[in-house]
């Protein structure tokens, strides 16, 4: 299934005072009217220098430079169009002349003709019917052109692309963000990502690039993760192990601007919000206990009580209001 992720922001409220952004998917039920479990939010800094590591990891290779720059000097394949236009243009032309020629017969005419009148409804016919040809023929070069001119622009735009995939780990640090999101968006279809975060940490599964791009040989427009050895040179995407599940979340990069809804937060950000709208601490265990009431699943825990039998402290009423009161604030439930 595939989703869009939008921007998000979460307000300064904890101690750092800092304010985070995020990607979160705002669909809870899907159009086929299936409930959507992607719940998650992933910090925008994370996902977006994820992304440019393997973009700067892509680049990095030497079969990848030379390929770009073969592609930059490879002239436009617009031949066949240009030549089916020529055609258009001399069938043009002798319509036009067509026309012209039934003009002048009607003027030479003789208006003391027995079959005047025949005769100019007869011309008159033809010459109207030529104006219907010239017309179709006007309207078949306008759509070969527009191919051409598409043509042109998606190798302009490729063309500008790839000069800035050239030079990308030197310039794009330096870029601001508003630059650094227009490359990406004029670079990347979409991205899909797993459902969690595998344990190698790399949360994508799938790039799909607007244009054509060099990789082990091959000019290929999607890019997979899955047990990929082409990003090796970058440590955190190495033995990229392939998930059981997954699903497919589009970032639509025309879509990334920020929402002013609150974002969903850490455990110590909920312990933060806690102590400050009602006065008290919660525990982890308390807020995992009102998560999992809530329907909302938890990473395994590996600090498992010894025995099966063993106790472990329950969450008071008043506790599991002010946490469900601060999943409700930060749009977990």
């Amino acid at each position: 299934m595939v989703k869009s992720l939008y921007g998000n922001i979460a307000k300064a409220h904890s101690k750092d005072n800092k304010t985070r952004y995020y990607y979160y998917c705002k669909n809870t039920l899907g159009a086929t009217g299936h409930k959507c479990t992607f719940r998650l939010n992933i910090e925008q800094n994370e996902m977006n220098n994820l992304v440019a590591s393997i973009i700067s990891a892509m680049v990095k290779d030497d079969q990848f430079k030379s390929a770009i720059k073969e592609k930059i000097g490879n002239a436009l394949d617009t031949e066949e169009l240009e030549n089916e236009k020529d055609v258009l243009r001399g069938q043009l032309k002798q319509a036009v002349g067509t026309k012209n020629r039934l003009a002048k017969q009607m003027d030479c005419l003789d208006v003391d003709d027995p079959h005047y009148d025949r005769k100019v409804s007869d011309l008159q016919s033809r010459y109207d019917e030529q104006y219907d040809i010239i017309e179709d023929i006007e309207n078949q070069i306008d759509e070969v052109q527009k191919q051409i001119d598409s043509i042109v622009q998606e190798n302009l735009s490729g063309t500008s692309v790839y000069n800035l995939l050239l030079v990308f780990n030197k310039l794009y640090k330096d870029f601001t963000e508003a630059e650094q999101k227009e490359f990406m968006r004029a670079f990347i279809d979409r991205i899909d990502i797993y459902p969690e975060k595998p344990a190698n940490g790399c949360w994508v599964k799938n790039i799909v690039f607007n244009f054509p791009v060099p990789i082990n040989g091959r000019n290929v427009r999607e890019l997979s993760l899955e047990n990929e050895t082409i990003l090796e040179t970058v440590c955190l995407l190495s033995n990229l192990h392939e998930a059981k599940h997954h699903v497919n979340v589009k970032l639509d990069m025309d879509e990334l601007d920020l929402t002013s809804a609150e974002a969903k937060a850490t455990y110590k950000e909920i312990e933060e919000w806690v102590q400050e709208h009602y006065g008290f601490h919660v525990t982890n265990l308390n807020i995992a206990q009102v998560k999992q009431k809530h329907g909302i699943i938890e990473r395994e825990n590996y600090n498992k009580p010894k025995s099966e039998n063993s106790r472990q402290p329950g969450t008071t009423p008043e506790k599991e209001n002010a946490i469900t009161e601060a999943l409700k604030f930060f749009k977990m439930i």
